[in-house]
């Protein structure tokens, strides 16, 4: 049988100029779902990076974990520590990857960047410090035993389970307390703590700086306050 007999059928049963019209047909709604359902080699650009942001700021005290601006753009935090004289922040920023690396707003994302985050109630300038991180922080309690020099008043007024609290955070609590009379007016202490620390590269922090043998840490209550230095860990 020949392929197009002398009528121009396809096989001697189709009309050749029918079929390339229904092929040109399936051609056209096969480019056209295509366009409606979006082509498969196009690649997903989109990436979410965290990043923590470090600030000094008192009102940065009262975000908390949700939707915030990130130097106006909306990012959502996904994690809060805080700990005396700092907040530290962990947010999500919904970017792309390019050529040139991650962009957030068009913007690229460095340590050192100086964001400003905000909600509806609380502004606070930071640093960044740490780029593709986790969502949340890795923290520990850190017992640790300080020595301090006093007045009696504070003395007195010092027991096992006082806490140091941020807002609605309780970031150290004494779990132990050795009095001695120094002379008429002070006493000496030796206080045991249980900070609430933040873990960097395994290394824990408080206060902003590493928990090490030596180093002042600052105890304030609503009743009192003191400085002990560290002599055990």
């Amino acid at each position: 049988m020949e392929l197009i007999d002398e009528k121009g059928r396809l096989f001697g049963r189709v009309n050749i100029v029918d079929a390339l019209v229904v092929l040109f047909a399936i051609a056209v709604l096969a480019a056209g779902a295509a366009l409606v359902l979006g082509g498969s080699d196009t690649p997903d650009t989109s990436e979410r990076m965290h990043v923590t942001v470090e600030t000094a700021n008192q009102s940065a005290t009262a975000v908390t974990s949700g939707r915030v601006t990130y130097d106006g753009a909306d990012a959502n935090v996904t994690d809060v520590y805080r700990t005396p004289n700092r907040t530290y922040l962990r947010v999500a920023l919904d970017g792309t990857r390019t050529d040139d690396g991650f962009q957030f707003d068009r913007q690229h994302v460095r340590l050192g960047d100086t964001p400003t985050v905000a909600t509806e109630t609380a502004v606070a300038g930071g640093a960044v410090t740490e780029r593709n991180t986790t969502a949340t922080f890795d923290t520990e309690t850190t017992t640790v035993t300080v020595e301090a020099t006093v007045d009696d008043s504070v003395a007195s007024a010092i027991s096992s389970g006082d806490e140091q609290r941020i807002r609605d955070t309780t970031v150290a609590t004494i779990t132990g307390v050795d009095t001695a009379s120094e002379n008429a007016t002070h006493a000496s202490l030796d206080v045991t703590l249980a900070l609430e620390t933040r873990l960097v590269d395994g290394i824990a922090h408080y206060g902003g700086s590493p928990v090490r043998l030596g180093r002042t840490v600052a105890v304030e209550t609503d009743g009192y306050e003191f400085e002990g230095e560290i002599i055990q860990r």
